[in-house]
């Protein structure tokens, strides 16, 4: 699914709530031969998009004043008010970051499994009243067990967006992981605009 295809309305007529989700920063320092930056924002996107319940776009005035900032690798903003000097179609913005994703072999010996732990910070702002305001912003973490040893599998051929790697062990952590992070982005945004 595309930006292109979603609709502004539900079929009852009523207005989607208008949502900025702005690409995941990684600070992980992961190691994967893929930019997971890119992986997590994608299917982050596509699963809201595929909910139906937000309308999301891309709100370039912001994705430009971002980019023309030196942000020192801090991917959210200090001064919020600076969202209202900003000719924003946007309702809401998402601010993520990758802060961990690290995978641990087992320490006991004969264990089967890995663990995978990735954390991601979430900011959602509200822009709808006379300021912003975050409606949420927490650290939304996830430990994973991963069967099998992640070491066997050939991630430099098996990377994100190969045929095989949505049924590759970190591949369905990672759709997991994700899946459940659009599902409370959503949930705080459909709360704020509809209570």
């Amino acid at each position: 699914m595309h930006f292109q295809d979603q609709t502004a309305y539900h079929d009852d007529g009523r207005k989607k709530p208008i949502v900025c989700l702005l690409g995941v920063f990684d600070s992980s320092m992961s190691e994967l031969p893929w930019s997971l930056s890119e992986e997590f924002t994608t299917q982050i996107q596509q699963k809201i998009m595929q909910s139906r319940q937000l309308f999301l776009v891309q709100d370039y005035p912001l994705v430009n004043y971002l980019l023309s900032q030196d942000r020192n690798y801090k991917p959210f903003l200090q001064d919020l008010n600076v969202l209202h000097n900003l000719p924003l179609q946007s309702e809401y913005v998402v601010f993520m970051e990758l802060i961990r994703h690290d995978l641990k072999k087992s320490t006991e010996s004969v264990s089967l499994t890995e663990k995978l732990d990735m954390a991601i910070r979430v900011r959602i702002i509200d822009l709808r009243g006379k300021s912003p305001r975050i409606i949420l912003q927490e650290l939304f973490e996830k430990k994973t067990d991963i069967l099998g040893s992640l070491s066997l599998i050939d991630y430099r051929s098996n990377t994100w967006g190969s045929a095989s790697f949505s049924v590759l062990p970190l591949g369905i952590a990672h759709n997991d992981f994700c899946n459940t992070l659009a599902e409370r982005i959503e949930e705080y945004i459909l709360v704020a605009k509809y209570k």
